[in-house]
């Protein structure tokens, strides 16, 4: 069986939607950011030495490991074409996909890590990610690539039922995104 290692919180549960999308089970396995301790007391150090999360080992004869959100995300909805996750490789449609996927990765997440650190704290949880939601929003190269994107948006999320559609900036806004986790 393979392992997923996720830590609560944080992007690395983008890996975990897309597998429950995908119908997989993988062994999951939490980890602690901040006392580096996992739920089956694996030496994370030998599983990423990195230190970051997601990391999937799968169940091959190599025990190969796939790291970064993107990445281990790509590949899961790669390996499984009918789910409809993800744009086929060599078309404009998967290099758009892309371009969003690393616009997010390089513009929004990294330049926020240590505000998002801050909103880990218990208290004033809410309030904290609220304000952060409302700064990355209002950003306008967020909201430039969010409107030229339209066509790219609709990959990244899956149709919900009608009642739980709102809009957001111009945009429809889906609880159940793909990569985005804004809720």
């Amino acid at each position: 069986m393979n392992k997923l290692y996720i830590a609560a919180q944080i992007c690395s549960l983008a890996a975990q939607r897309v597998a429950n999308e995908l119908g997989l089970t993988p062994e999951l396995i939490h980890y602690n950011v901040f006392d580096k301790t996992t739920s089956n007391d694996d030496n994370f150090a030998e599983v990423n030495p990195l230190g970051y999360v997601p990391v999937l080992v799968l169940d091959n004869a190599d025990q190969d490991r796939i790291s970064e959100t993107i990445v281990l995300t790509s590949y899961l909805a790669a390996q499984h074409p009918q789910a409809n996750l993800i744009p086929t490789h060599g078309t404009l449609e998967r290099v758009h996909f892309d371009q969003l996927l690393a616009f997010l990765a390089t513009e929004i997440a990294q330049k926020h890590i240590p505000l998002m650190r801050k909103l880990f704290t218990e208290i004033e949880h809410l309030q904290h990610l609220m304000a952060y939601v409302a700064r990355v929003e209002a950003r306008p190269s967020a909201q430039k690539a969010l409107k030229t994107r339209r066509s790219c948006w609709r990959f990244i999320t899956r149709k919900p039922p009608e009642n739980s559609r709102r809009v957001i900036n111009g945009l429809p806004f889906i609880r159940r995104p793909f990569f985005v986790c804004w809720n």
